[in-house]
This record gives C-alpha cells, structure tokens and sequence, in this order.
C-alpha cells in the first residue's frame, strides 16, 4: 500500500536498485530483511515526525510530554496532507505491526489486542476480502469466548521453548520448527511410522548430544541469543533523503510520494475510508444486513492520481458494475416524479443491453 508513497523510495537507499531486488523487498521474500526495513522506516520516520515539536518544546522552554505531542501533532500536522498521512502510517500501523511482533514475543494479550485493533484498517482500505473475513470472525469468536476460554487464551497467546520470556512463538510456527528439528535426524527417503516413532521418542537425548557435541567442539548452537540490530546507519540515511526532498515542506499544498508522484487528494483519509469499509462488510456479509448497495465501497481506496482516474473509467468496469451504479444515483434523487421518469427511461431504453448503452 505505502510502496509508493514512500517505501519504494527508502528500499533504492537500502540498495534495492533492479526490478528484481524491489519486488524481492515488496513481496517480503525475505522476513528478516523486511523486518529490518519496517524498523528503519518506523524509526526513521518516527524521529522525523518527533522533531518540529522538540524544537518548539526547546524554543518555548516546555518540558516534551507524549501527550503533549499528540496534541500538538493533532492541531500542526493536519494542515499538512503528507504529514497527517504519514503520522497515520506511523503511529498507527508501523507502530501495530511492531506492538503484534513484541506481543507475541512477550506473551501479552493485552498488547496482542490492542495490535489487532490498531492494524485492522489495512484489510479494508484494498481488496483482501479472505483477510477481511477471518479479522471480523477472529474478533467475533474472540468476544463470544466463554470467561474462562477467553482467560486461558490470553495465559497462552504464545509459548517459549527456550525459556527466555522474550522469545515466544505462535503454536504453529513451534510445531513447524519442531517438525524440522525431527526431520534432521531422518535419514533421506519416505520416513516409515516406525521411524517417525523411533525418533519422536528419542529426540530430547538426541538434541541434547547435539548440543553438547556442540559446546565441546566450540561450534555455535542454533539456540543462540538473538543478535542485537545495529540499524542506526541506515535510520539515519532515510532520514536525510526526507531532509534532501524538503518532504515535509508547508509549502507543498499537494499530496506527493517521496519520489514526487502526485497521490490521490483523498488517500488524507485513509482511515476513515477503510473504517466506514468495514462497517460496511460487517453489516452486509457477516451480519447479513439488508443495506443500499454502495458501489463505492466494493472499490479499493485509491493511492495515486492515476489509480482513481482508472478506477473510475468506465471502461474498465463490468456491466453489472455500471448498473449499480446508475440504480444507486438515481435511488438518491430527491424528487420522486423524477426518479421514476428516470427509472422508467431506464427500463426502456438501458437494461438488459449492450455495456455501451449503459455507458
């Protein structure tokens, strides 16, 4: 979603030049290379953003508070499309992604919801109608949870297997790396029941010799502490190319991506959008609610100029597209007389032919 206005960008500093190594960084081919990225952005653009009110604490002699922030950014930065976009991005779903991650690492419910609660707009704001579904249902199921279900899930988000309590796992990522552990002491070929047996039962002594071959021949075990990230580099490279491209300039009453491409006038309002899009969703698929058929909220919120100018052409729409298009403008005229000489006109004239008379 944010590839263009500023990530497409940021990935060139890192030294994703070619058309391959972009889609590499784009599709997340990589997980830890991309949780790298997003802490360089979310760091990089964090500080970026804390800046202008230090300087005013400084300048008025105020002692910086993270509320005071908040209202500071929510009077400042919302004269400014880019800042107020970009402080969304930020603060709400760079900042979630990292609160799930810490979550579950940390077996803590309370910021595992709060994380869910924070990103759920993504889902709505494009078309990811199987993500959409399983977010409602995964809430839904979640609130219907008997006290007791509930309270016993919230114990067991996640489990460690290292007993370090800052590496939890979700259960299913265990069971695949436990999977993988039996599968190293399986010699090549189609494992008989026998042998998954064999092994299943003996694991523990077999990975305790590994271990201790390990440490006797002073060979690194896989089961290392994780290695601290030293990112500060290239947090402050990102920051310069904002600084270079004057970013946050007043002066630029457009909304433009880092790169200079003029985005949509409304993507401001992403979240709005995606909001009233999954009200919308609830209601109609899940609640199964009898509602006016929206158009507009089937279509995905534009990023650039040029993606609503093509969503909006009817000839990349359906027929079926187009009448409900027509049927929904003219449900909304205010005169009655008028909206059933158009009906009628309609029933003449338009339905049930070619797309080119209903255009």
């Amino acid at each position: 979603m944010n590839w263009i206005p500023f990530l497409e960008r940021l990935c060139e500093e890192m030294g994703f030049l070619s058309d391959a190594a972009k889609l590499f960084a784009k599709n997340c081919q990589d997980l830890h290379k991309s949780w790298k990225l997003l802490l360089i952005f979310h760091t990089a653009a964090l500080r970026k953003l804390v800046s202008p009110y230090v300087r005013h604490c400084i300048a008025n002699k105020i002692q910086p508070s993270p509320k005071e922030f908040l209202q500071y950014s929510h009077t400042d930065y919302i004269k400014n499309p880019t800042k107020k976009y970009f402080m969304d991005q930020v603060f709400r779903f760079s900042q979630g992604i990292i609160n799930f991650r810490m979550a579950v690492r940390r077996n803590n419910a309370m910021l595992l919801n709060s994380a869910k609660f924070m990103t759920k707009e993504l889902f709505y704001a494009r078309t990811h109608p199987k993500y959409q579904q399983i977010e409602l249902y995964d809430h839904m199921q979640y609130l219907k949870m008997p006290v007791q279900v509930r309270q016993l899930n919230d114990m067991f988000i996640s489990i460690t297997t290292s007993g370090n309590m800052s590496t939890g796992e979700d259960f299913d990522f265990v069971l695949k790396e436990k999977n993988k552990e039996l599968k190293q002491w399986i010699t090549s070929g189609i494992p008989t029941d026998s042998i998954w047996q064999q092994i299943c039962r003996i694991n523990h002594i077999l990975e305790k010799i590994k271990q201790t071959t390990f440490k006797l021949f002073g060979i690194h075990s896989s089961q290392t502490s994780p290695k601290k990230l030293d990112l500060e580099d290239a947090i402050n490279a990102f920051r310069a190319v904002l600084r270079k491209a004057k970013y946050f300039d007043e002066s630029k009453a457009s909304h433009l991506s880092l790169k200079g491409q003029e985005l949509d006038s409304d993507l401001v309002n992403f979240i709005e959008k995606a909001t009233l899009k999954r009200s919308y969703y609830l209601k109609t698929s899940i609640l199964q609610e009898e509602l006016e058929d929206l158009p507009h909220m089937s279509q995905p919120v534009a990023i650039t100029k040029e993606e609503r100018e093509s969503l909006e052409d009817t000839k990349n729409k359906t027929k079926s597209m187009i009448e409900n298009e027509i049927l929904y403008l003219m449900d909304n005229l205010v005169e009655e007389q008028v909206k059933q000489n158009f009906l009628e006109q309609y029933r003449k004239q338009v339905k049930g032919k070619r797309k080119a008379e209903y255009i």
